[in-house]
Order: structure tokens, then C-alpha cells, then sequence
């Protein structure tokens, strides 16, 4: 009955150890929390400036998949849903619906392999990309190096 007794505090240590070194971590690392911070930039023709507005990115489920919603005023969420990716540089962005369709670039041009890429992408999903907007990235930003 002892050897039993010691048997199952053993394995129940091991267990127990086993469930929780999964989820612990050094002592002093923190980890970061679970929102992005997005910053949209653009510049307004009629004041001759460039204007930015800060929101925030949260992922809907699993870390891993890029459905997000944004918040850029008060407490009003947007889908916000990374479709496709290339280099960590270009992003094709689906929204809520087929209404809402962002192509974002890290780079003032995209290089036009990506670009008819993604506009093949977001026709195969159902957006009319005649629709698209393309801006003329021809003003210095704050943001330029």
C-alpha cells in the first residue's frame, strides 16, 4: 500500500510537471500582449500634410492565423483579415466583406509580380478589383529613411 501511495504522488508529480512546463516560462521574461499596434498613414492633399490615426489589432482566434479585427475610434472593431503575404513586406487585406479590400506595402511600389498576384487572389475571392484605388506614393513621409 506505501510503495502504492508513492507510486501515484510520483506519477501525479510528473504529470503535473509535465502539464505546467508547457505553459511556464524564465522567470523574467514577460511575455507581450496579444494586440497589434496598426498605424495608418497618408497624405492629405487639401492641407498639404501628412496625417496618421494609431489603432489597435486583435487577433479573433488562434495567434497563429491572421484574423484580426482593428479598432481605430472608441470601441468599434473592424474584420481585418490578412489573405495573403509576401516577404513580410506586402499584405493583401480583406475586410468584413467584399466592400473593403486594402493592398499594403512596406515599400512606396509594389513589384508588379506580387501586385497582379494579389489582384488575381482578391478576384478569385469575389472582389471587383476595378474597384481598386492606386495611390501615387510621390511625397516624402515622416516615415521614410
Amino acid at each position: 500500500m506505501k510503495n502504492r501511495i508513492i507510486l501515484t504522488l510520483l506519477l501525479s508529480f510528473g504529470l503535473l510537471n509535465g502539464l505546467t512546463s508547457c505553459s511556464s516560462m524564465p522567470e523574467k521574461a514577460q511575455p507581450v500582449d496579444g494586440n497589434v499596434n496598426v498605424v495608418n498613414s497618408g497624405y492629405n492633399f487639401k492641407k498639404n500634410e501628412w496625417v496618421s490615426v494609431n489603432g489597435t489589432a486583435k487577433f479573433r482566434g488562434e495567434k497563429n492565423i491572421a484574423a484580426l479585427k482593428v479598432c481605430f475610434f472608441g470601441p468599434f472593431y473592424a474584420g481585418y483579415n490578412v489573405v495573403a503575404l509576401e516577404e513580410y513586406k506586402y499584405a493583401l487585406v480583406a475586410g468584413k466583406n467584399l466592400d473593403y479590400l486594402w493592398i499594403l506595402s512596406r515599400e512606396k511600389t509594389i513589384p508588379e509580380n506580387i501586385r497582379q498576384n494579389f489582384i488575381s487572389k482578391a478576384q478569385a475571392i469575389g472582389y471587383d478589383t476595378s474597384k481598386l484605388i492606386w495611390v501615387k506614393q510621390d511625397k516624402k513621409s515622416p516615415f521614410d529613411k
